[in-house]
């Protein structure tokens, strides 16, 4: 059991780490007003709707429709529940070719792909796709719902959630902050120990905050049982020196993904779209603003006040004067064409930071766009522009949740034991979703296409020259980028010996055709040397 010492070192651990965090809150809380309004809620008090962002306040919606449309994209393209995204291999190519492995792997696909439609994994991973890409960080923590028999993920609002990084530059320790009322604590940790203060509440919908930890067993040396490389422990914020629940774990049950790292080693995510656009949103909302005034004073223009004016703005409105009174309108300044101009200027670099014309290349540039080929080469152009950030999506966040998945699935037997020559062996994933061709595409055969552009029209001109070209080779390679699927590709051996076969054949059919020939020309001699001689000719004579 954790001693209390250790609860006391975690704590100050906490402390300072909230401590460190403290500087991103001000800009956190900028982006949330502006950017991301559902997450304007900064109160360290329980759930409430205190500090919301008033929506009536926000006069452009540019960069939340961006937001939210680059979480879309991410998914649509990238790890949505429609499509498939993802393979598994092991490193060693020479095990992905038997074909008892190749069975087994298919197997677990099939099994992953259908415990994540079936758990909540993609509502939460778009969250987590929308608060990296607004805040820097995102953070998604895996449990385990022992009733459904499936993993629940959760992604944790920035507010709530502290982590720390090893020497390598990897996020392995978290601590985050819930709120429970007395009914879902003692449901959450049904049949262990809980404070004496919760124990006897009797008002059930009463808000107790808890503190999860979790981490590598290796940084703090908790004595928790086992030996399993990261450590889980749960305790409430009303008795620091309790833990309520201790657990371990094989693999790391969070995931924290950084847009880009900082070069000064914060740990927290710099240079996502939505610290990059918060200056251009703050200045949009104040833009459409006096675009919205100066067109309400252009149809309604202040005038002077004359007692017993009576004035009708609407649509073949009368306007009653008496007589010897005037009616005008006061000036209006302001150059709405000009302002106009500058919104949607802005509007255009909020959408491209967010790569908002990557996910909408076809649809936008439709009337253009006169080839697929076009489509596709603005295409690897922007997907070119994305491998910086979902690298780091794929590295911190899918890998992890599909090996800790794969794990899952073996440890609560919904999955059987690898085949005996698989044991200890590396598992890889290899993403095949939409975008991830893109990429591969774009990356591994621009080159290789120009090369066969430049070699295919040389070979009208001297045929010979492909002999320089391993065509084989360069169907492997296309395969490769594109993760076709390695059934439809057929072996060397097999193709070598449907190919010998094919020349046995030919050679045969060959063989025939001479035969038949020289059938052909003996029969025609024959019939030639078989005819009677003509009268008076010399072979006539000749018999005679």
């Amino acid at each position: 059991m954790v001693t209390k010492e250790q609860m006391q070192r975690l704590q100050r651990v906490r402390e300072t780490l909230k401590t460190e965090r403290e500087r991103w809150d001000s800009l956190w809380l900028d982006i949330a007003r502006r950017i991301s309004p559902y997450h304007g809620d900064w109160s360290d008090s329980s759930p409430t709707s205190e500090g919301m962002v008033d929506l009536r306040e926000n006069f452009d919606n540019t960069a939340m429709k961006a937001s939210n449309r680059l979480a879309d994209g991410i998914q649509g393209y990238a790890c949505g529940r429609t499509i498939s995204w993802f393979r598994l291999a092991y490193e060693t190519e020479e095990l992905n070719t038997v074909d008892e492995y190749k069975s087994y792997l298919q197997d677990s696909e099939k099994l992953m792909y259908k415990d994540l439609a079936k758990s909540n994994f993609y509502d939460e991973c778009r969250s987590f796709i929308k608060c990296g890409a607004d805040f820097g960080t995102a953070i998604m923590l895996r449990e385990n719902n022992n009733k459904r028999n499936l993993p629940c993920y959760r992604t944790l609002h920035p507010k709530n959630a502290l982590i720390q990084e090893n020497a390598f530059g990897e996020v392995d320790t978290l601590f985050r902050e819930f709120w429970l009322s007395t009914e879902d604590v003692k449901d959450y940790f049904d049949g262990l120990p809980l404070p004496q203060l919760i124990k006897i509440c009797d008002v059930q919908t009463k808000m107790w905050k808890i503190i999860h930890y979790v981490g590598a067993s290796t940084r703090y040396k908790l004595s928790i049982k086992g030996k399993d490389p990261y450590v889980s422990l749960y305790w409430a914020e009303i008795d620091n020196e309790f833990p309520i629940k201790e657990e371990r774990f094989e693999y790391k049950p969070f995931y924290a993904w950084r847009w880009a790292r900082s070069y000064i080693g914060d740990i927290w995510g710099v240079d996502a779209p939505g610290m990059i656009e918060l200056s251009n949103a703050k200045q949009l909302n104040g833009m459409q603003k006096d675009k919205f005034r100066i067109s309400q004073l252009t149809a309604r223009p202040p005038i002077k006040r004359t007692e017993g004016l009576l004035v009708n703005f609407v649509p073949g409105g009368l306007i009653d004067v008496r007589a010897g009174q005037d009616f005008q309108p006061q000036p209006i300044t302001g150059n709405l064409a000009w302002l106009t101009d500058d919104i949607e200027k802005m509007k255009s670099a909020t959408r491209e930071t967010y790569y908002s014309d990557f996910f909408l290349v076809l649809t936008e540039n439709i009337d253009r766009m006169k080839t697929a080929t076009e489509v596709a080469g603005l295409q690897d152009e922007k997907s070119a522009l994305l491998s910086s950030f979902f690298g780091r999506l794929a590295t911190e966040f899918l890998e992890p949740v599909l090996e800790d998945l794969f794990a899952s699935e073996i440890k609560f037997k919904k999955l059987e034991l690898p085949p005996a020559g698989l044991a200890g062996k590396d598992l890889a994933i290899d993403f095949v979703s939409p975008l991830a061709m893109i990429q591969k595409r774009a990356h591994e055969l621009s080159t290789t296409k120009a090369f066969m552009a430049e070699i295919l029209p040389l070979a009208d001109l001297r045929p010979d020259i492909l002999d320089k070209v391993d065509i084989d080779k360069y169907v492997d390679v296309v395969a490769e980028a594109g993760s076709v699927n390695q059934r439809v590709i057929r072996k060397d051996d097999d193709v070598k010996k449907i190919r010998d076969a094919r020349a046995q054949l030919q050679m045969q059919m060959a063989q025939q055709q001479m035969q038949l020939e020289a059938a052909k020309t003996g029969a025609d001699v024959y019939a030639k040397g078989s005819k009677a001689p003509e009268a008076g000719s010399a072979t006539a004579q000749m018999q005679k």
